[in-house]
């Protein structure tokens, strides 16, 4: 199945409404998403996650809710995924994201 691009959906925030060109952007807006959430309180939090697009329905359906048919990324997507997630952090901050990784 072709992939379009990339979105970022939650069941609580929703989706972003566009379609990525790249996995490096879809992180930008899956972080840009968590800053505007921490933004709105105590705990508060994005439930978004990065998911391949591989249909566009914003045309077809305007009162439609569901505007992409997405898939999970596969194995080299969330490899590619993780190395764009560091770019632009220091050492410090690498070093602190990865005891959240396990």
């Amino acid at each position: 199945m072709k992939t379009l691009g990339y979105t970022t959906i939650g069941s609580v925030r929703g989706c972003c409404d566009h379609i990525h060109r790249s996995l490096g952007t879809a992180l930008a807006c899956l972080k840009k998403d968590g800053l505007s959430a921490s933004y709105q309180g105590t705990g508060c939090y994005s439930d978004r996650e990065v998911l391949a697009v591989t249909h566009d329905r914003r045309n077809s359906h305007p009162l439609e809710k569901i505007k992409f048919d997405t898939r999970e990324l596969n194995e080299t997507e969330r490899r590619d995924l993780s190395s764009c997630f560091y770019v632009g952090l220091d050492e410090e901050e690498r070093e602190g994201l990865s005891s959240f990784q396990g």
